[in-house]
């Protein structure tokens, strides 16, 4: 129920794992628009104004039980906390359309938050909401001490984690006419790079010297471009029928997959492209491993892993549903979240189940290692409480611990 960030894959994808609502995030589903400057988005009938500036918001009151005292993620699992932080996550917001995204480093575990509250045709808002009529986003950090807010925006669309650049945390819009890429500072600021209003995102990918990501331009095709030295400028195209979906950063170059096994290498400074030879399939998610990387891809009605090195390519013995996300981090094996359970996948395409969590749904997960990796959990049952129906995790490799 991840989008791609690390890869996800999820046909309806619009926010980061687990996306809005029930949907899913899985890092690539959908087009973007490409240019070469600010508001030159190609294949949405003109030029796109600038995005506005988010609105500040303080969170109203939650009019909601408290959540039990006695809510546990389970018997057997460890004792709450992470590092020196004890209080667990409290969402600001309760209500319809909730969604929750994650990124995560060495030093911190960045959390959005947010809803989308609307009215039905005679008037009524779906469910709760604790806010008016609007759409609301929250970021949180923890860096090892409790969770510290960072900002609360109303009409903010861009909910989806690329990555940092120092402590700032780079996040992509995912609707028509939002900020293209946004950076939030640790102070609250939010800067729109090169104030780019959005088109048809597809993925994106952040780098400490600048930002590169990969847009539909309509029946032109696809545009991937790099945003350094303070303007956006298109790095190469490719074809409308490939459609890629996804974006890597190998480092020393990146990869775009897509339909019709479109797969291609893209060196990141001349734009030159080579495509790669690929079993069949349509590819919407993957995620970087030591000297490789691995794709998801639609296949015979279903979801296959395929994971690709020197030697060539390695099925995985897995299918999957249209939720699913992969995740990955330098040194660490492969992780695969598919809704309730998490898998561990090794280099030959073996995996072990690692959580069953049933009836709770991973709705996003990062990877810092093998012993730290961090889920946020949708508890359906406490929708009707304060804090809402998500709760953060962490993982050590044995034990799941509520933080």
């Amino acid at each position: 129920m991840l989008r791609s960030l690390a890869g996800c894959v999820s046909l309806a994808l619009a926010f980061a794992v687990a996306g809005c609502g029930s949907e899913s995030d899985t890092g690539g589903a959908g087009g973007s628009g490409g240019s070469a400057g600010v508001g030159g988005i190609g294949g949405t009938g003109g030029v796109l104004d600038p995005p506005e500036p988010p609105t500040a918001v303080t969170p109203p009151p939650v009019e909601l039980p408290a959540r039990p005292a006695d809510f546990s993620l389970g018997p057997g699992f460890g004792t709450p906390g992470w590092r020196e932080s004890t209080e667990p996550f409290c969402s600001p917001w309760v209500g319809n359309n909730m969604f929750t995204a994650l990124w995560s480093t060495q030093d911190a575990v960045y959390l959005t938050i947010g809803m989308r509250c609307t009215t039905l045709l005679g008037g009524g808002i779906q469910e709760y909401c604790s806010a008016p009529e609007a759409a609301y986003q929250s970021l949180f950090v923890n860096q090892g001490q409790g969770w510290q807010a960072i900002h609360h925006f109303r009409d903010l669309y861009t909910p989806r984690p690329i990555g940092t650049q120092g402590s700032a945390l780079l996040s992509m819009g995912i609707y028509q006419g939002a900020c293209a890429v946004g950076k939030s500072t640790l102070d609250g600021n939010f800067e729109c790079l090169g104030n780019r209003p959005a088109a048809h995102p597809v993925d994106a990918a952040a780098r400490s010297e600048g930002v590169y990501q990969l847009e539909s331009d309509g029946e032109n095709g696809y545009a991937l471009t790099r945003f350094a030295d303070g303007a956006w400028t298109e790095l190469t195209r490719v074809g409308a029928p490939d459609a890629p979906r996804t974006l890597l950063d190998l480092g020393s170059e990146l990869l775009v997959a897509g339909d019709d096994a479109f797969v291609a290498r893209i060196d990141p400074e001349s734009g030159a492209t080579q495509t790669v030879a690929a079993p069949p399939g349509i590819y919407e998610a993957g995620a970087v491993l030591p000297g490789g990387y691995a794709l998801m891809g639609f296949q015979q009605g279903t979801y296959q892993l395929l994971m690709h090195k020197d030697q060539g390519w390695t099925p995985a013995g897995l299918s999957f549903g249209r939720y699913t996300a992969l995740r990955s981090a330098p040194g660490s094996a492969l992780y695969i979240a598919d809704e309730s359970k998490l898998y561990r996948v090794a280099e030959t395409g073996q995996y072990e189940t690692l959580l069953d969590l049933d009836p709770a749904r991973i709705h996003d997960f990062r990877v810092n290692a093998d012993d730290e990796i961090f889920l946020s959990l949708e508890y359906p049952e406490l929708q009707q409480y304060q804090c809402g129906r998500f709760v953060m995790a962490w993982f050590d490799g044995s034990e799941l611990h509520l933080m």
